[in-house]
Parts: structure tokens; sequence; C-alpha cells
């Protein structure tokens, strides 16, 4: 990739999505050379016609950045061909993007992110064929909460890992075996030598389990936990002592983790959590409903973004959603991941999973339960042998309804697209008395607009049909005044449009046509 770039005039030392964001001026209408493995490929690129030297007509950064993906396609699917890769039967190039978590805020950009990964692997594969495979791993909840036209056409290909009892104690044998050394160690062995055989008269593996939630990850924590515990009393094996004490250890560490782990969609989870502690391990929906209703003033107060939906049915959606509350059904307790069915208004008893009651003093014997099993992470594009499909979706945060107030997203989502035409203002080839105009007016109306006087629904709206008319106004000033091809002069009708959407809109104003 470095050798195509620079062989087309491309910085290899620059960051690949703002090499290709650059404008029409480098791959549109050049002789591209490709080398790989020894092979040299040319390929003539531009529009059919264009004569050199001739004024290549305005086009917006996103049609110009879509000419050039497809020349670095072209090239590479001609080096596929060259290299004889289908006729040779080679491997596919597998590509995995797992993690997303780590970039995901539950907000428009974060949205367009994760949807613009998916539609890139749709492609990818239409593109290359059996050349590449992409597999993304997405969380759950994050998945659900996607809304976009094409949703429908990856159900064939989405695979969601569900991890059974079987499965999770399968894979702590072999984690055991790897730690140990022996590849013949048996259940038997673990669970009766490396550890007691049963805790509190319950089977080990049983106890161990159904205190956690059925992810790789927890069990193995808690496993380690377990083994750290007795290293540090200097026992040999794992004592029933050090599973009771190394219990309470990982409920504190997972209900800490949780807060961590939805702190995007639910900040507030902390707080919520103190409703629970010291009392049972189980509560009635009116009782929890009273006990919110003495804090809802506090937390509106501090979460002020979220108080169209922060109230006790969304809370308990919500805490039902992420695996920390279940509803008694029949003779057992349903969590989250066994069953695609939310909290149902007639449904009164709560339970507090077995996990998070030691670190909220809970009292009470374990309730009865279903055996989990949650979603962990949605695979598109893969196959695992310990994944099966679904076509139930599991409850998440787009089921609850948790979101933050109108006003808050388009203020916030006004001032990103503000931030990101600084950036293109910068490196823009306008002369410097409009790049400052053009600053001046950006940071005044979307940057630095005061959100403690215009703090209604009302207000927000104005403001942000108030940004939308000003990106419309210096994009026509600014093609009048000649920079009508200039990147930044296009990006702002783009922009402009991308908050006309939040509205539910589209631009479509007198003397917009020409701005691309």
């Amino acid at each position: 990739m470095r050798d195509f770039l620079k062989e087309n005039g491309e910085d290899a030392e620059a960051r690949l999505a703002d090499r290709l964001k650059r404008g029409s001026s480098r791959l549109q209408s050049a002789t591209l050379s490709l080398k790989m493995f020894g092979f040299e490929i040319g390929l003539q690129t531009g529009q059919p016609g264009q004569t050199d030297g001739a004024p290549e007509p305005a086009a917006s950064e996103g049609a110009s950045a879509m000419r050039q993906l497809e020349a670095l396609e072209a090239g590479v699917m001609a080096a596929l061909d060259t290299l004889g890769c289908a006729a040779h039967g080679h491997p596919p190039l597998l590509v995995l993007v797992d993690q997303l978590e780590n970039v995901w805020r539950d907000d428009a950009d974060s949205h367009a992110l994760v949807t613009g990964l998916l539609l890139a692997m749709k492609h990818a594969a239409r593109t290359y064929d059996s050349a590449v495979r992409c597999v993304l791993f997405i969380r759950s909840d994050i998945y659900d909460a996607l809304n976009f036209v094409d949703g429908d056409k990856f159900r064939s290909d989405e695979m969601r890992i569900t991890w059974t009892e079987r499965a999770l104690r399968e894979l702590a044998l072999a984690r055991a075996a790897a730690s140990l050394g022996r590849e013949d160690l048996s259940h038997d062995e673990l669970w009766g030598s490396v550890f007691p055989r049963v805790v509190r008269g319950e089977q080990t593996a049983d106890y161990l389990t159904s205190r956690c939630l059925p992810r790789p990850r927890d069990v193995i924590q808690f496993l380690n936990i377990c083994r750290d515990t007795a290293w540090e009393r200097g026992h040999p094996t794992v004592r029933e002592s050090d599973v009771l004490a190394a219990t309470k250890r990982f409920s504190l560490w997972k209900l800490e983790d949780l807060a961590r782990e939805y702190n995007v969609g639910f900040p507030f989870l902390r707080q919520v959590f103190g409703l629970f502690e010291h009392g049972a391990h189980y509560v009635h929906r009116e009782d929890l409903e009273a006990r919110f209703t003495e804090i809802r003033p506090a937390l509106h107060e501090t979460y002020a973004a979220y108080t169209e939906t922060l109230n006790a049915r969304a809370v308990i959606q919500s805490l039902f959603a992420i695996g920390f509350l279940g509803v008694r059904r029949g003779d057992g307790v349903a969590y989250a991941g066994s069953t695609s069915l939310p909290v149902q208004p007639y449904e009164d008893e709560l339970h507090i999973h077995p996990c998070f009651r030691p670190a909220l003093h809970c009292t009470g014997e374990t309730a009865p339960s279903t055996r989990l099993r949650h979603d962990s992470r949605v695979p598109v594009g893969a196959s695992p042998q310990h994944a099966r499909s679904t076509m139930l979706r599991s409850v998440a945060a787009s089921d609850v309804g948790f979101s933050r107030n109108h006003d808050e997203r388009w203020r916030d989502e006004m001032e990103n697209v503000g931030l990101r035409l600084l950036r293109h203002l910068a490196r823009s080839g306008l002369p410097g008395g409009a790049r400052h105009d053009v600053a001046t007016a950006l940071t005044t109306t979307l940057i630095a607009a005061d959100r403690t006087t215009n703090n209604s629904a009302r207000d927000a709206e104005a403001a942000l049909r108030t940004a939308i008319d000003l990106l419309l106004t210096l994009a026509t000033r600014l093609t009048a005044d000649g920079h009508g091809s200039e990147p930044v002069t296009l990006r702002l009708s783009d922009e402009a449009r991308i908050l006309e959407g939040l509205l539910g809109g589209s631009v479509g104003r007198a003397g917009s046509d020409s701005l691309g």
C-alpha cells in the first residue's frame, strides 16, 4: 500500500483517511502503477474524453474520495488477476475488526463509523469475491442500536455468539490444561483436585458459572481470581475458602466493570446501583420505583441531557438489558440473552444477578434461575463453531429508549460540524481574509454558541436552522467569489445536509444546486 501511494504521488506518512479526501488533483487523471510481489501493473484513470489541462467540474468531497477509492480497488483487482489468486486457489485475506466499543460514543459520528464499516464489509465481499473475507466483532447492544436503511441485508451474515454453560466449562478446562501443562486434564480432575468438588453444597462448576455473566472473559477472570487467592494464602490447590473469598472480590470487579462498560449509554449506573445495596436479592417493581423517585431530582440535575427518558421504567429496562436484573417468569428467573422479551409491565418481581449480589451486600439465597445465554458479541460474516444463528434480537439499549435529549444531541452535532469544518479550513487554499471570515462565523454560530440561555428544545431547533442557513450562505458566497471548487466550499454544503438530516428534512434551497 505504501509503495502504491508513493508511486502515485501520495504521502506515505499521512493518514489514509486524509489522503483519500484531498480532492481530485492526484488520482483522478493519472497513470497508476501498482508494484506488488515483483509485478508492476499500469492503470489509466480519469474521465473518458477529458483532455489534459481542462478544468474539472466541481464535485463534492465524498465523490472525490469515491473516485480515489475506485482507483485503488481497480489496482488491487488487477494485482489479484495477475497473481492468479482465483485460479491457484490462494487463501483469502482475512480482515478482522474488533474492540469497536473503545471508540463508541452513541453519537452520530459513532453510528456513521460502525454503519460505514458494515457497508464496507459488504462492498468488499462483492468487489473481491472470495479473495477477501471481513469479520466485524460488534457488541450486541451497539449492533442493535444501529438504525440504517440496509440493516435487513445483514441478517444472512449475522451470527450471534451464544456461550452455553457446557461451552464455558470446556473453555475452563482448556485454559486450566494449558496453564498446568496437562493436555490430558479431565473435568473430574479439574473440579475435584485443582478446585474443590463442591462450594457450599453446590457443584463448583455450577457455583462459578452461575455467578458470572456467561462470556469467556468473565469465566477466565473468576478462575484466575480463585487461583491467585489460593496462591496468596499458600495453598497448593484451590480450596472452598479461596473460592468464597474470590467471589466477593470478583463481584466488586464486575460491578465496576459493568458501570464502565456501559458508561456511554448509561452514565448514571453507579448512582442507580446504590438503590440495591444492603437489601434482598430481589425487589418488587413498586418498591424500586419508589426508591428511584427519591433520587430522580438529583439524577436529572446531574444528567440533564437525559431528563426526557430518565425514568423508573427506562431504568428497569436498561438494567435488564445489560444483565444486572432478571425477572421472575414461571418457576425461574430470566435474564437478558435467555429471552428476547423485555420486562413486561405486569412483571413485578425483579432479581439481581448473582454476580453482583456480594458487591451490593444483598441477602438471601440464590433464587432459582433459568440457565443464562447472553449474546455477548455479534460477529458479522463469521461462522464460529461455538456460535449459533438466531432471528431473535436480545434486548438492548435501543429497545430501552434511553437517549439524550434532542437539544443536547443537536448542539453537540453542531459543535462537531464546526470543528470538522475548521480542520478543513486550516488546510484549504482560501485567501487569508476569506479564511478568517469563515472561521469567525463558524466559531460564533456553531462552536461557541451559548447553551445556558437557549436551552429548550425549541431554542435548539432554531439554533440548528440558523447553523444550516449559515453553512449554505457561506458556500454560496465562496462560490460567487470563485472558490466553488475548493474542498472546504463543497464540505460546507455536505455538512449542511448532515444538520438538515437531524430535523428529518433535506437541503433543497434556492441557489444551492451548484454547491454539489
